[in-house]
């Protein structure tokens, strides 16, 4: 993608940066390789994989089954609130 001195310098006072004279080529030729990268990978398909994915037969089934209980959990620790764990403060008022 060809990049303008203009359209740097526009991106360049968004962003907040000064660039000197000597430096602005150089930028323009960097920032226009990088779009030029981004234009190009931009058109990939990212469905595409370099191995054929197979299904995962033989793993065990997905059975959705009841959680441990929040009071259970709460059993183990050593102070509680209102069904919170309660922890030492460590901000000020």
């Amino acid at each position: 993608m060809a990049l303008t001195l203009e359209q740097l310098e526009h991106i360049a006072r968004l962003s907040r940066l000064e660039l000197d004279p000597s430096e602005r080529e150089h930028y323009r030729k960097q920032l226009a390789a990088v779009l030029e990268w981004a234009e190009r990978v931009t058109g990939i398909d990212e469905s595409l994989h370099p191995e054929q994915l197979t299904s995962h037969e033989g793993l065990r089934p997905d059975n959705p089954k009841d959680s441990t209980l929040a009071d259970d959990l709460l059993t183990n620790s050593p102070d509680t609130e209102r069904g919170f764990y309660r922890v030492p403060r460590v901000l000020d008022q």
